[in-house]
């Protein structure tokens, strides 16, 4: 029983995420600053990438 938990828990996680996610994307559709559409949506985006300068 603890397995079936355990994986309906990782589940309704996962479904949480995504939902942040996509309403992040959607706030930055409508023109929402990232900081504030991250803040409203619960969703904190992955650091950007260093780019080496030329």
């Amino acid at each position: 029983m603890t397995a079936a938990h355990d994986k309906r828990v990782a589940e309704l996680l996962a479904a949480e995420d995504q939902q942040q996610r996509q309403d992040y994307e959607d706030l930055l559709a409508l023109g929402i600053p990232g900081a504030l559409a991250s803040r409203l949506s619960g969703y904190t985006p992955p650091p950007a990438p260093d780019v080496p300068e030329s």
